[in-house]
């Protein structure tokens, strides 16, 4: 038996790989074919007060003959040589990097990391026992970058606890569309304030909610959004709400009445699957530098260019004609239905411990 050392960027509350890490440690630590790992640790090189006492500072990272690594990437570490350096049996979990462009506008200093962190997936090359992505849009670009052979890796993460007591439609003139995840410039958040604009023809209090953190260095990416709405009129019924914790998220996603995605770069986009979870109906673009549609599958209503005024309609339709909602409804609870976390941690776990016994490791 050996111990699993996860290590990570940095770790924060709402964030989906903090989640994803946590929560394959839980499910190893209480399931019983875990024939291999029987401590666990994780570290980073950033760490929110929130998880002082369960995540160790990066700089203090020891590790043992028998201990495996687990390398979560998806932004530049300080510390990547500590990592790479390392003897033991290693493994890198790739989630993505977002591409620089987006943030140069905005942030130099952003951008920087992110363009840093893409030219050292090159360093990455030959240097692990095993490659993983989240999706399969995310190990394409891995092995471009390291010429290794990936194996696709199912996003973990906890469907939420709801009730399902959500109210059936009441009518066209508050429609609540709500976007959940980090306010960047990736996301495409001004193509939905442009969606709202034109919505608000067709149900007239009609709302739309970003909820999600902002960096202090993008102020002014929020602002240009703000701005926006102010330009279209549509600035009372818009809410930027900054970070929430998980009961005003929950709150946040049992009272709307549609999800909607503009995002032109994801590496997976859990807050699709824990919209569907609400049953919400999804709308999103189908963009070709998004793991989205891989996301969604054959569930949602994905838009394959951006019309503003034609997604309008169509959300407007959507939910306020019975039928065809409950038919959207049943098709992204089958979708749903294929994710299972524990299932996926053993799919995980068990390709894990392949390539351990491959490597002629002695504590399997």
């Amino acid at each position: 038996m050996s111990r699993l050392v996860q290590i990570t960027g940095g770790c924060s509350p709402g964030d989906a790989i903090s989640t994803e890490i946590l929560l394959f440690e839980k499910i190893l630590k209480n399931s019983a074919w875990n024939d291999v790992f029987d401590d666990f640790s994780v570290y980073a090189e950033f760490t929110s007060p929130a998880f002082a006492g369960t995540v160790k500072n990066l700089k203090d990272l020891k590790t043992n003959p028998d201990d495996v690594v687990l390398l979560h990437y998806s932004i530049s570490l300080k510390n990547l040589d500590v990592v790479l350096k390392l003897n033991n049996t290693k493994f890198v979990l790739y989630h993505n990097i977002t591409p620089s462009d987006y943030f140069r506008p905005y942030s130099t200093m952003i951008a920087g990391r992110l363009a840093k962190a893409r030219n050292e997936l090159r360093l990455l090359t030959g240097r692990f026992d095993g490659y993983f992505a989240d999706s399969s849009f995310n190990a394409r670009e891995l092995e471009y970058y390291c010429r290794n052979p990936i194996s696709v890796w199912p996003v973990l993460f906890q469907f939420p606890h709801i009730k399902k007591n959500k109210p059936e439609l009441t009518g066209a003139d508050a429609l609540k569309l709500l976007s959940v995840g980090r306010i960047a410039p990736n996301k495409g958040h001004a193509d939905l304030i442009k969606i709202l604009h034109y919505l608000r023809k067709l149900s007239p209090d009609c709302s739309l909610t970003l909820a999600g953190g902002i960096a202090p260095e993008l102020t002014g990416y929020r602002g240009e959004l703000e701005r926006l709405a102010q330009s279209l009129n549509v600035a009372s019924a818009f809410d930027c709400t900054g970070f929430l914790d998980d009961d005003d998220l929950q709150r946040k996603y049992a009272n709307s009445s549609a999800y909607v995605c503009a995002s032109r770069h994801e590496g997976f986009c859990v807050p699709l699957l824990e919209a569907m979870a609400y049953d919400l109906p999804v709308f999103a673009l189908n963009s070709p530098g998004s793991a989205v549609a891989e996301t969604m599958g054959e569930s949602g209503v994905l838009f394959h260019e951006m019309d503003h005024a034609r997604a309008a309609e169509v959300i407007f339709y959507l939910c306020t004609n019975s039928n065809i909602h409950e038919a959207v409804l049943e098709g992204q609870r089958k979708r749903l239905a294929q994710y299972d976390p524990e299932k996926a941690a053993f799919a995980a776990f068990q390709r894990m411990k392949e390539l351990i016994v491959e490597k002629g490791r002695n504590y399997v």
